[in-house]
């Protein structure tokens, strides 16, 4: 009987230990730098958002956004276009795009096959807030330095800068019916 449920018990770990998840080691091989054979780690957490579908969720590391199903919590993809870490990062209403940002740059990647869609660079200034309008036509995106630069997200153009604030902005938020957008600064009024 002892020798039975030894078997069982080495048998479980062998299988567990054999059967690595396929995924996992896929993307060791994921964006790697030329001439190198594996990544070890994932980078530091900088950021988590869930799509509003809640089907995927998005971590923003150091090395890139690592995209997962919400359901099973396996890896779809590694998107790596930024040279630095990511800071923030932000879902369309529909899910449909993830916004990014490191430093100045903000990049708007396709969900579905996780190709980049846009790259919006604003480098004289550090962003440091971004949102989406929740009927999905506006994205803004504070920067320090007091301004807020609206995107028109159909046409990926600038519609607009938004100032009055005499520090830094440092969170933006649109009303549920996107006709509004508070701003606040560090030691300043909300906007």
């Amino acid at each position: 009987m002892k020798s039975t449920f030894l078997h069982l018990i080495i048998t479980f770990f062998v299988f567990t230990l054999c059967s690595q998840n396929i995924y996992a080691q896929d993307s060791l091989q994921w964006h790697l730098p030329e001439g190198a054979k594996a990544r070890f780690g994932k980078g530091n957490i900088n950021n988590i958002a869930y799509s509003p579908d809640g089907n995927t969720f998005a971590v923003a590391t150091d090395i890139g956004i690592w995209i997962y199903d919400a359901h099973t919590h396996q890896e779809r993809a590694l998107l790596a276009a930024h040279t630095k870490s990511i800071r923030s990062i932000a879902f369309s209403p529909d899910s449909s795009i993830l916004a990014s940002v490191n430093g100045g740059e903000v990049v708007l990647w396709n969900v579905a096959d996780g190709t980049q869609k846009a790259t919006l660079l604003n480098k004289t200034n550090y962003v440091s807030s971004i949102a989406f309008s929740p009927d999905g036509t506006t994205f803004a995106s504070a920067i320090l330095g007091g301004k807020i630069i609206l995107w028109d997200l159909v046409k990926i153009k600038q519609k607009g800068v938004l100032t009055g604030h005499t520090q830094d902005v440092n969170n933006v938020v649109f009303s549920p019916d996107s006709k509004t957008l508070a701003s606040s600064s560090f030691k300043g009024p909300v906007r």
